[in-house]
C-alpha cells in the first residue's frame, strides 16, 4: 500500500470517528458511563521514539556498517481538564446525593442510602480525578546495512485517583435508618459524608461487609514498575541518501500492572499486562537542502498492534432495567432461597475476573525537522486510536444466590424478610414508595445473563498530539555522537462532538521531556 494510500485510511478512520460520535444520542443531563478508566499505555508513544533521534536512525549505510543510538528520556507529564475523567465515569464531574426521606429528590440524585449515609443526608460532590507519570525511557536502535532493531522500556512512577470535594447540605445525623430497614432495630446511619462513605470502611446492620470494589480514596496512590518493553525488527526497502521508507515487525513484552478494580480510578502502568503483535512503517522524505549544513525532512511513522487477551478484574452493572451504576445498589444473599442476613453492595458480586483484548491500537506521527548544522528543530503531530476493549467474563454470579435489596426491608415481624426489588436503580426510590416497588413474589434473582458486560469495559479512545523539540549533537567522531534536546508535547481528547456518547474516553495530557543520547 502506497504512503498517500495509508495517509488517506487514517484521515478516514478519523472522519468516521467523527460522523460516528456526531450521529449519537443526545444524552445531555443523564448519567452514564463504564466503571474503568483505560489510560494511554507510556510505552506507546511514536513521537518520544522520533524526535531527536532521527539523526541516528534508518540512515543510508552501503558499506553495511553497524550504526546506532541509544537514547535516555526523562518525562514528566500530567493530565489537564481532568473533569473529562469524572465525566467518562458519569458523564458529568458535579453529582447529588440525597437519601429516601428526602422530599422532591431529583431523578439524577444517587440515593444515599446504599452507601451508608442517613435517609435525610443531602449533599453535592465535585469529582477532581488527578492523573501524573513520571518516568525514565531507556531506548536503542541497531542498524545494518537496511535492517534494523528497536527497543524500548520505560520505567514509570504513577500517580492516579479521584479528589471528592463535598458540600454538605444536611448530614442527617439525628435521623436513624427505621426498624426493619437495614436492621432488625433502628441504626443510625455509618457516615456523614459521601466522602467518607466511598471509602469502603463502613459496615452497619445487616451491611456486615464494606464496599470492596468501585472506591474513591482521599490519599494519594501511586505505584511504579516497568511499562512495557516494545521491540521491532525492520527492513528498509527503500534506502538511498535522500529518502527511506521501511517495514518493521513489532511485538509488546507485557510488564505493568492488571487492574484491581479495588479503586474507581486506580494507577496504570502499560496496557494490563497485554502481549501485543503487530507492524510497523517508517519513511523519511527529504524536502530541501543547502549545503551540507542545512536539510529540512518530513517523517512519517505508523504503529498498528493487536493487544492479545489478558486476565483482569472489572467491576459490572446490570443490564435494563437497573442499568448505569447498580452495581451500587445493595444486594442480599440467600440460601435455598431463603434470606442469610448479609446485604452487600451489588459491586462485592459483580466484580470478577475477565479476559480482556483489543483488536487494534494505532499510534502515527507526522513530523518536520530542520537540522541546521548541530541543532535540530522539529514540529510535528501525532494521532493515537484503541479500539474498544472485548471482554469474556471467566467467572459469573451464582445463579439463584443474590437478589436486589433497592429500598425492601432486610426484616418483618417473622424475622429475615426474604423481599427484593429486582427494579432498584443507583437512584432509588422514596422510602415512602416501598411497598409499592418492592417485587410481588419474592426473592427475585440476579442471573448471570443480567450482567452487562461492556459496562466494564474501556470504550473507543482517540486523542491528538502536538508536539515540539528542540536539540543540539556533538559530532566528536564517527562512532561517539552525544547529543542532547528538550521536547514538549500537547495531548488532548479526541472524541466529539460535545454532550454525546461516545466522548470524552480519552486523556488530554501535557508533557516535557529531556533528551540524552549518543549516536554510534
Amino acid at each position: 500500500m502506497s504512503y498517500k494510500k495509508n495517509i488517506t485510511f487514517f484521515l478516514l478512520l478519523l472522519s468516521t470517528n467523527a460522523c460516528l460520535s456526531s450521529s449519537s444520542e443526545d444524552i445531555s443531563g443523564t448519567l452514564f458511563g463504564n466503571s474503568f478508566f483505560r489510560p494511554r499505555s507510556a510505552s506507546v508513544n511514536a513521537a518520544r521514539d522520533l524526535i531527536g533521534t532521527h539523526r541516528f536512525i534508518n540512515l543510508y549505510q552501503p558499506q553495511n556498517n553497524f550504526y546506532g543510538a541509544f537514547t535516555v528520556t526523562p518525562e514528566y507529564s500530567q493530565a489537564y481538564k481532568t473533569y473529562q475523567i469524572a465525566e467518562s465515569f458519569f458523564s458529568k464531574s458535579n453529582l447529588s446525593i440525597s437519601g429516601s426521606n428526602v422530599a422532591h429528590r431529583s431523578a439524577n440524585d444517587l440515593l444515599a442510602d446504599y452507601f451508608g449515609l442517613s435517609t435525610t443526608f443531602q449533599s453535592d460532590v465535585t469529582l477532581k480525578p488527578f492523573f501524573q507519570n513520571t518516568l525514565i525511557d531507556f531506548a536503542f536502535y541497531g542498524g545494518w546495512g537496511p535492517f534494523y532493531i528497536r527497543v524500548h522500556a520505560p520505567y514509570v512512577w504513577n500517580k492516579a485517583g479521584i479528589t471528592l470535594e463535598e458540600s454538605v447540605v444536611q448530614s442527617g445525623i439525628e435521623t436513624p435508618y427505621p426498624a426493619n430497614y437495614m436492621s432488625q432495630d433502628s441504626i443510625s446511619a455509618p457516615a456523614q459524608t459521601f466522602t467518607e462513605a466511598m471509602s469502603g470502611d463502613f459496615t452497619w446492620g445487616d451491611i456486615g461487609t464494606p464496599l470492596n470494589f468501585g472506591k474513591i480514596s482521599q490519599k494519594s496512590i501511586g505505584i511504579q514498575k516497568l511499562s512495557a518493553v516494545e521491540c521491532a525488527v525492520g527492513y528498509n526497502f527503500l534506502w538511498n541518501e535522500k529518502n527511506v521508507t521501511g517495514l518493521s515487525f513489532r511485538f509488546t513484552i507485557p510488564t505493568g500492572n492488571r487492574s484491581t478494580a479495588e479503586y474507581l480510578f486506580e494507577p496504570m502502568i502499560g496496557d494490563s499486562k497485554e502481549w501485543q503483535l503487530g507492524f510497523g512503517i517508517n519513511s523519511r522524505w527529504l524536502l530541501w537542502e543547502k549545503d551540507i549544513d542545512q536539510k529540512g525532512y518530513i517523517f512519517f511513522n505508523i504503529n498498528a498492534l493487536h493487544l492479545l487477551s489478558s486476565k483482569q478484574k472489572r467491576s459490572f452493572d446490570l443490564i435494563t432495567p437497573n442499568g448505569f451504576g447498580s452495581r451500587y445498589v445493595l444486594a442480599k444473599e440467600f440460601n435455598n432461597g431463603i434470606y442469610t442476613r448479609d446485604t452487600q453492595p451489588l459491586i462485592n458480586f459483580t466484580t470478577l475476573d475477565c479476559d480482556v483484548h483489543i483488536a487494534i491500537q494505532v499510534d502515527f506521527i507526522l513530523l518536520f525537522t530542520l537540522l541546521h548544522k548541530n541543532y535540530t528543530f522539529d514540529i510535528g503531530y501525532e494521532g493515537w486510536i484503541r479500539s474498544s476493549e472485548g471482554i469474556t467474563l471467566k467467572e459469573t454470579i451464582n445463579q439463584n444466590k443474590y437478589g436486589l435489596k433497592g429500598i425492601a426491608n432486610v426484616t418483618d415481624t417473622n424475622g429475615a424478610s426474604n423481599s427484593t426489588q429486582s427494579s432498584a436503580t443507583i437512584y432509588g426510590s422514596p422510602l415512602s414508595e416501598q411497598q409499592d416497588v418492592i417485587d410481588a413474589n419474592p426473592p427475585v434473582f440476579i442471573t448471570p445473563a443480567t450482567i452487562d458486560i461492556r459496562s466494564g469495559a474501556s470504550s473507543r479512545q482517540l486523542s491528538h498530539k502536538i508536539v515540539t523539540y528542540g536539540g543540539y549533537t556533538w559530532e566528536i567522531n564517527d562512532h561517539f555522537k552525544p547529543y542532547t534536546g528538550v521536547g514538549f508535547s500537547v495531548e488532548f481528547e479526541g472524541n466529539r462532538p460535545k454532550n454525546v456518547q461516545p466522548n470524552k474516553k480519552s486523556m488530554s495530557m501535557w508533557t516535557i521531556d529531556f533528551k540524552v543520547g549518543t549516536g554510534f
